[in-house]
């Protein structure tokens, strides 16, 4: 199965997860967790890590995160990898750096440089 993972600062992934909800029902693939003011990483590493349980290694994720480098998406990937999922992993950087050829044109966009 592929999965949809959000994950974020405060309650822009649960917001998101509920707006899926409202739009598309409740669907088993998309799972969200948040890192709410006060949590700490380890606190957050923890809820995230049962959030993916349902996640198995014939499974994919597609990852979001509200901010590349922060802390939650960058504990997310991490999590990801002690559980030997990265492999079947996509996030933003994957795909801008998918979309890249090797003389440095976007192919998703048709234009030279950065997407």
């Amino acid at each position: 199965m592929k999965y949809l993972l959000l994950v974020s600062h405060g309650t822009m992934a649960p917001g998101v997860h509920s707006v899926i909800k409202m739009l598309l029902g409740d669907r088993d693939n998309v799972l969200s967790y948040s890192m709410e003011d006060g949590v700490s990483a380890d606190d957050f590493v923890v809820g995230l890590s049962n959030v993916l349980e349902p996640v198995g290694a014939d499974d994919s994720l597609v990852v979001l995160g509200d901010i590349v480098g922060g802390s939650p998406l960058t504990n997310a990937l991490n999590t990801i990898t002690q559980k030997g999922l990265l492999a079947r992993t996509i996030d933003r950087k994957s795909v801008v750096r998918r979309s890249l050829t090797a003389d440095g044109n976007c192919r998703a966009h048709g234009h030279r440089g950065r997407p």
